[in-house]
């Protein structure tokens, strides 16, 4: 058991259960702003969990099968063979592309949870007595 949890660090299969848990927590956050700002059934939101729940295993297979590296995405290898020499070549821009993604879905919820906030300060009244002098 010791060997197969070693197996998963190194196939880096809990790092990208974590990221895409994390990018499905985000994605579904967003689709309930938008569902919630567009008037959208409650539907599509339930679809999008049971679509993320779904395809957690596949990714988790094929994060055990595949690994992503700065020369795209290679057939994990076994334990003790080693990579081929390639030249060092980190390439940023997905990554950076990747987290403003996240950083929009994070605004957009962030915006219908505002939103939602404007709209019942709206339509509550102002407590008796209270007077606005402009």
């Amino acid at each position: 058991m010791n060997r197969f949890i070693h197996e998963l660090h190194r196939r880096r299969v809990f790092r990208v259960s974590a990221a895409y848990a994390v990018l499905a927590f985000a994605v579904i956050n967003a689709l309930v702003g938008a569902a919630t700002y567009y008037e959208l059934s409650p539907g599509w939101v339930t679809g999008a969990i049971i679509i993320a729940c779904a395809l957690f295993p596949i990714v988790a297979t094929l994060s055990w099968f595949f690994d992503c590296t700065p020369w795209g995405i290679l057939r994990a290898l076994p334990e003790g063979e080693l990579p081929a020499p390639r030249t060092v070549f980190t390439d940023r821009r997905v990554e950076m592309i990747l987290i403003l993604i996240l950083l929009a879905l994070l605004g957009v919820s962030v915006r219908g949870v505002f939103d939602e906030y404007a709209a019942q300060a709206e339509a509550t009244p102002p407590p008796p007595g209270f007077h606005n002098v402009e």
